[in-house]
């Protein structure tokens, strides 16, 4: 199965977005990435169920009875230390009352990027990226309960919004590899660096592997835009969550890219208040506590 590709939704541009210079070598990149392998088909099919409906726990549990090894994964997860439940997870619907439908959901995408990422010969360079997506999807989680945004679908919106340097990385190899090595002044550089390379930035590139594998339009648009400036994220909520939480995260030292400047963006370059910056659960030290532990954790289940 190979992931079909729409050439024009590359074209599409929104409001505050930079218009990039199209290159000849586009076609070579779009051309590769389709050739990637498909995403995990069972966690698309609970991306399609709605967690505010009646049947939703009936439906994750028929979807989870067809791939015995994903639901084995997730209870394992469900029964580790992280959650220390003083009875054991027995089964997905088990898993389902304990968890929440969302945890679950998030749980399932985690372990399918895990499974995704072992396939990527270059694993010096998926660690950092993989760092750096799961920190933000960790801080996502934080930052949006602390906003009261919506909570449905933005830890794992979060978890695949830098995909595109995983495409990059898996179709481009070694050239992707040695951009990767590079140090920038900040991450316009590298995307400019990107695009005079490629043809393509990452941002483009995540949205042809989201689109081309179903993903939602909402996690397509945190892909496609979660490097745009605030006024033209600030209409989406989980754009905008996503957004600070990849800048914090690489502010935690969680960088997708070597940057030398490592400057700091004060809050309103984020979208956010000093005020809102300044609650204890979004404290640098607690966050950068959470994420660690969510990396020691994914380490010593997944390798």
């Amino acid at each position: 199965m190979r992931v079909a590709i729409d050439v024009s939704l590359t074209a599409r541009r929104q409001p505050g977005e930079r218009v990039l210079e199209e290159k000849s070598d586009r076609s070579v990149v779009l051309n590769r990435l389709s050739r990637l392998p498909p995403f995990h088909p069972t966690v698309l099919r609970l991306l399609s169920i709605s967690i505010e409906g009646d049947s939703a726990v009936d439906e994750y549990e028929d979807i989870f009875g067809s791939d015995p090894a994903l639901a084995a994964d997730l209870l394992l997860v469900a029964n580790s230390a992280e959650f220390g439940f003083q009875a054991r997870v027995s089964g997905i619907r088990h898993a389902v009352a304990v968890l929440g439908l969302e945890r679950v959901s998030s749980l399932s995408f985690t372990i399918a990027m895990q499974f995704y990422l072992r396939r990527s010969p270059r694993m010096a360079f998926v660690q950092p990226i993989w760092s750096h997506s799961l920190a933000t999807a960790c801080i996502s989680e934080t930052l949006g309960k602390t906003l009261g945004a919506p909570h449905s679908g933005l830890y794992s919106a979060a978890l695949v919004h830098d995909v595109g340097r995983l495409g990059l990385l898996m179709s481009m190899g070694q050239g992707y590899a040695d951009l990767l090595a590079r140090e920038f002044q900040d991450i316009d550089e590298s995307i400019s660096c990107e695009l005079t390379s490629f043809g393509s930035t990452h941002m483009e590139a995540g949205e042809v592997l989201a689109q081309g594998w179903g993903f939602p339009a909402a996690m397509c648009s945190c892909i496609r835009r979660h490097h745009a400036g605030s006024a033209a994220t600030k209409s989406d909520e989980v754009l905008s969550v996503v957004r600070s939480a990849c800048e914090i995260a690489a502010e935690l030292g969680y960088g997708e890219v070597n940057c030398a400047s490592g400057e700091r963006r004060d809050g309103a370059a984020r979208g956010l208040t000093d005020e809102l910056l300044a609650r204890p659960e979004l404290a640098p030290e607690r966050l950068r506590s959470q994420v660690q532990q969510r990396l020691a954790y994914c380490q010593s289940r997944f390798g």
